[in-house]
């Protein structure tokens, strides 16, 4: 009977420390990890932690423990909404790295105390923007931008107190030639907050040609430069007409033929006793040759025969430069796009209709 109490006494024991030491243990290990994952990052959901970790080459952004996700990202507006002619902004990531001055760095061994030495050495930071490039039909201009879409500072770090954007808009006459600066602006950018953006740069524009838009952000701490970013290009470089309508898009869903953009922006008009005559004949030559290369019995009701390069602009009746395309998308679009691509009148106001 004694042999039993005792035991039964060291089974309590034995529970007291487990419950006492548990929550300890647990305690002690989940401040491990508060202070070895404790990066400072803010950003707006644009990015993903995953995609951050890897624009920065850092996998440690993914244990940290001290995020502020700012959910601000802009909507794009759905196709049905978007003014015809309306180009997708699609952002290039630009990394700015920036590093704090000797002197803050002093002060930050002091605020870290002698065991922080190491990570006030390291006190330096990340930030990540987005470089758009859209246009603006109503003013009739092309427009680049820039938003800032993630901070990550090390502990002892801080923000810097402003940026220098420095925002180009070029332009080719082809989209693979040579880009000439028609606009350059530097814009000081006072302790940008996640999720905001630059003023637009503009330019204003006089004939249609191919664009692209390319940014450089340099931070300062007061009048000092604290580092940089690699020169980056927007992704997509953008045909406008000189109405800064983009170029139409449009896939044939018999051929999947997509109906390619001129490959430039330098066609001269051809005198009409010059251009391939498009009679009934050429048209039901091309009817015909449709059919049997696609394997088809479409009618046309309701279509044009779109000559990708306009006769006036000395295009062939080749069935490679020719396109069937609905006749409302015809008149609506894709000829008035060409109304803003050279003198000004309608070069495709002889295209046939069924």
């Amino acid at each position: 009977m004694f042999f039993y109490k005792r035991k039964t006494s060291l089974l309590l024991i034995l529970l007291l420390l487990l419950v006492t030491v548990i929550p300890t243990f647990a305690s002690a290990e989940n401040n491990t990890n508060a202070t070895s994952n404790d990066l400072h990052i803010e950003m707006t959901d644009d990015i993903t932690l995953e995609d951050l970790a890897k624009y920065l080459d850092n996998p440690r952004i993914l244990e940290s423990n001290d995020v502020t996700v700012i959910q601000d990202k802009q909507v794009s507006s759905s196709s049905e909404e978007m003014m015809d002619g309306e180009v997708n902004a699609k952002p290039g990531i630009i990394v700015a790295k920036f590093k704090l001055p000797e002197e803050e760095k002093s002060q930050s061994n002091i605020e870290l105390g002698e065991a922080g030495k190491d990570k006030a050495q390291s006190a330096d930071g990340l930030a990540l923007f987005s470089l758009e490039i859209d246009n603006d039909v109503l003013y009739r201009q092309v427009k680049t931008r820039v938003k800032l879409i993630s901070f990550v500072i090390p502990p002892g770090g801080k923000k810097p107190d402003w940026w220098n954007a420095d925002l180009t808009l070029s332009a080719a006459t082809e989209r693979n030639g040579s880009y000439i600066v028609e606009k350059r602006e530097d814009i000081k950018w006072d302790n940008p907050a996640v999720g905001s953006y630059t003023n637009w740069v503009t330019y204003s524009l006089k004939d249609a040609r191919f664009w692209q838009s390319v940014a450089r952000m340099t931070p300062y701490f007061g009048k000092t430069p604290a580092g940089g970013s690699l020169t980056v290009f927007a992704p997509d470089k953008i045909l406008l007409n000189r109405k800064a309508f983009g170029y139409p898009y449009y896939k044939d869903p018999i051929s999947q033929q997509i109906m390619p953009e001129p490959e430039t922006t330098t066609w001269t008009k051809v005198h009409k006793d010059y251009r391939v005559p498009w009679t009934e004949k050429e048209r039901s030559a091309y009817k015909d040759w449709y059919r049997k290369q696609y394997k088809t019995n479409f009618d046309f009701l309701g279509y044009d025969i779109h000559h990708i390069r306009p006769r006036a602009y000395g295009g062939s009746n080749d069935p490679i430069n020719l396109i069937p395309i609905p006749r409302d998308f015809h008149k609506s679009t894709v000829s008035p796009w060409f109304t803003g691509y050279g003198a000004g009148d309608n070069p495709c106001t002889d295209e046939e209709t069924e």
